[in-house]
């Protein structure tokens, strides 16, 4: 691979990495990042680190607001929004819309992911093991989707 190319899976993977390190600290801070348990502060953090890792990579620009749907927020309709893609494998190599990763037994051990029709409307959220998935980046322009791969860094 070019040493001036990421792949976008390796990116939501630093992601991953990042949000796992910070954990301790905010348990120590009695933050709670656990599903069902989380409020305004764990999402204040995770939102920063995919927001300054991911989102700002992708476009080239620190911004306050970018044009990928957030972490952590499920949509109606996907029609007409850049997202993080997850291809998984498992379901015949089947595009899912990214929306956070969460714990099922260790920390951050699965990723859920909004289902899509054919029109890319949210059908239902759904929780992946990582293994087998695949992350890209999805963007929508004038001539349709494209997907996204490898990015320039």
């Amino acid at each position: 691979m070019d040493k001036n190319k990421m792949r976008v899976d390796e990116l939501l993977r630093v992601l991953r990495g990042a949000i796992q390190s910070v954990i301790p600290w905010v348990e120590a801070a009695g933050i709670k990042w656990r599903t069902g348990e989380a409020y305004d502060d764990w999402d204040n953090i995770a939102t920063a680190l995919y927001k300054n890792i991911v989102c700002s990579t992708l476009v080239g620009d620190v911004l306050d607001e970018y044009p990928i749907a957030k972490y952590d927020l499920m949509y109606e309709s996907y029609d007409n929004l850049d997202f993080i893609g997850v291809v998984s494998r498992e379901h015949d190599n089947t595009l899912f819309a990214f929306i956070s990763f969460e714990g099922r037994s260790l920390p951050l051990d699965v990723v859920r992911v909004a289902v899509l029709d054919s029109r890319n409307q949210m059908m239902h959220s759904l929780l992946l093991d990582l293994q087998g998935l695949e992350f890209v980046y999805v963007k929508h322009g004038d001539n349709g989707r494209e997907i996204i791969r490898e990015i320039p860094i």
